[in-house]
C-alpha cells in the first residue's frame, strides 16, 4: 500500500483527523515524532529528532520503508523539515521557495515587503538581552510589540508601552530554548514592529498549482491585553466587498511571496477600523485549535483532507452550501462560566489531568482547561461576546 508520511503532529484531535484522512484516500499513514513519549500507542510510528538538519535521517527511514507518495507537517514545527524531506524525495512540496520565509517572522516581513502585502512595520530584531536593551533605546513609537520570530501559538506575544516592558518581555523568548514537542530548536530572538489597532481573523486558504482554490474566515477571540492569547474562534462571518477585496489581493500578494505551490495554509490578520488589511504571520500548514473541525462543521470541507489531497496530487473535493449557523468554539479556563444564550452545544471536554501554570497569565495556552464547540444562529452573532466575555 502506499504510504504518507505525517511529521511531527503536536497534539491528538489534529492527528486523529488526518489520520482518517489518509485512510479514507487509501493510504497507509506513517508518524514521524521527536521524543519517545509522544503518541506511543500508535502503529507506524518512529521516533527521530525534529531539527531540520536531521531531514536526511528522516528521508533515509522513509526510503527503506518504501512507496511513500506524500510528506505533510503536522504542525508549524514540522513545516522545514517537512520540505526538506519532500525535496529529497522528489515529492509534492508545499512552497517553491524557502520554507523560512513562512516559519521566521524577520524573514516573513522581508520577502513580504518586497510583494506588497501590506503588513505592521518592523522596528528591529535582537538575539539577546544587550541587543534588546539597546534596540529598545532608539524606540519612541509606543504601543508596539515584541514576539518571537519562530515560535507558535502567541506564546510571549506581548504588547510594550515603555522600553522597561520591552526588555522585561522579552525575557522569556531568549530563554526558551527549544520545543519539548519535536526537538526543534528556536532561534531565541525577538522581533518588534507596530501595533495595529482592529479586530483579529484568520483565512484558511487552499492554494494549488500556486492558485489560491478557496478561503474560509475565522474571527479570533483574544485574552485582555497585555497578552493575544486564543481564547476562542468564530467562523462563518463575512467581510463587505471592499474589506473582501483588500484580504483577496493581499493573499494572491502571499502566496507569491512565499513560492506557495501546494498548500493550506493558514493566515493571521487584522482588520483596522478604516478596512485596511494588516497580515500578521502566515503559517504553511493546518491551523491549531480546532480551526479545521469548526470549518467542516460549518462548510462541510476537511481541511486535512484537501492537503494530503494536495501532496497526492488527487482534486480538490467541492465544498457545499454552507448553513446559516456560526460554528464556535472557546477555551475553558479556571474562570469560565456556564452561559446560556440559546446556543447548541455540539461537544465539550475537561482535560482533568491539566495542572495551572500560575507563572503565566490565566488565559495562556498552558492553561487550558478543556473546551467546548457551539452553533449560533447567525441573527444571534451579538450574543456570542458575551459567551466570552463570561
Amino acid at each position: 500500500m502506499k504510504k504518507v508520511a505525517l511529521l511531527y503532529p503536536l497534539n491528538t484531535k489534529s492527528l486523529k483527523r488526518y489520520l482518517v484522512a489518509i485512510e479514507k484516500l487509501g493510504f497507509e499513514p506513517i508518524i514521524i515524532v521527536g521524543n519517545e513519549k509522544s503518541f506511543n500507542d500508535l502503529a507506524n510510528r518512529f521516533v527521530i529528532n525534529g531539527e531540520t538538519e536531521n531531514s536526511s535521517n528522516v528521508t533515509k527511514l522513509l526510503r527503506e520503508i518504501g512507496d511513500v507518495v506524500a510528506v505533510v507537517a503536522a504542525g508549524e514545527f514540522s513545516v522545514e523539515i517537512a520540505e526538506c524531506v519532500a525535496e529529497q524525495l522528489n515529492l509534492v512540496r508545499a512552497m517553491n521557495k524557502s520554507p523560512k520565509i513562512l516559519r521566521n517572522k524577520a524573514i516573513m516581513r522581508s520577502e513580504f515587503n518586497a510583494y506588497g502585502v501590506n503588513q505592521p512595520a518592523v522596528f528591529g530584531l535582537a538575539s539577546n538581552v544587550s541587543e534588546l536593551e539597546k534596540l529598545a533605546g532608539k524606540q519612541v513609537i509606543f504601543p508596539m510589540i515584541s514576539k518571537p520570530v519562530d515560535m507558535a501559538g502567541s506564546w510571549y506575544v506581548c504588547i510594550n508601552h515603555n522600553k522597561k516592558d520591552i526588555v522585561n518581555n522579552a525575557i522569556p523568548i531568549f530563554e526558551y530554548k527549544n520545543a519539548k514537542s519535536t526537538g526543534l530548536e528556536f532561534s531565541c530572538q525577538c522581533l518588534l514592529e507596530q501595533y495595529v489597532e482592529g479586530q483579529e481573523y484568520s483565512a484558511e486558504v487552499i492554494v494549488k498549482d500556486g492558485k489560491i482554490v478557496k478561503h474560509f474566515i475565522n474571527k479570533k477571540i483574544i485574552s485582555p491585553l497585555p497578552n493575544f492569547d486564543e481564547i476562542g474562534h468564530i467562523c462563518g462571518l463575512t467581510f463587505d466587498s471592499g474589506v473582501e477585496a483588500n484580504l483577496i489581493t493581499n493573499l494572491n500578494n502571499i502566496v507569491d511571496a512565499a513560492g506557495v505551490a501546494n498548500s493550506v495554509i493558514h493566515v493571521e490578520f487584522r482588520v483596522s477600523d478604516e478596512g485596511e488589511i494588516y497580515i500578521i504571520e502566515v503559517g504553511c500548514r493546518i491551523a491549531g485549535d480546532q480551526i479545521s473541525n469548526l470549518v467542516d462543521l460549518k462548510y462541510a470541507f476537511n481541511l486535512e483532507e484537501a492537503m494530503v489531497r494536495l501532496k497526492v496530487g488527487l482534486p480538490i473535493n467541492n465544498i457545499k452550501p454552507e448553513n446559516d449557523d456560526l460554528m464556535c468554539i472557546r477555551f475553558l479556563f479556571d474562570n469560565s462560566k456556564p452561559f446560556s444564550h440559546g446556543t447548541q452545544l455540539i461537544e465539550k471536554s475537561i482535560l482533568e489531568t491539566i495542572k495551572s501554570r500560575p507563572d503565566l497569565q490565566n488565559s495562556h495556552i498552558s492553561n487550558r482547561l478543556g473546551y467546548e464547540i457551539f452553533t449560533i444562529r447567525s441573527k444571534d452573532k451579538e450574543k456570542i461576546y458575551d459567551i466570552y466575555s463570561s
